[in-house]
């Protein structure tokens, strides 16, 4: 393990947190299982997919003004 370099011990310790959570995935996976049937059944895989989806949703604010309105609110002594 000495003659490792930084980079393959940090992809070792990486690999073994994924495979830990997959783990996990999978005990969730197999208590779920018992109560699935034809309608609900979802395979491993696609259970996996979604518990690891990383969704970002970003909403629009709408303006409140123009820009320059804008920028004197922010500006030093624009917030009286």
């Amino acid at each position: 393990m000495r003659n490792l370099k930084i980079v393959h011990i940090t992809k070792l310790i990486s690999d073994a947190h994924k495979k830990k959570e997959k783990d996990k995935a999978w005990e969730m996976w197999l208590s779920k299982y018992p109560k699935m049937d034809q309608s609900t059944f979802i395979s491993f895989e696609d259970f996996y997919a979604r518990l690891n989806a990383t969704t970002i949703v970003m909403q629009a604010k709408e303006s409140s003004g123009t820009i320059s309105e804008q920028y004197n609110k922010l500006k030093p002594g624009g917030l009286k």
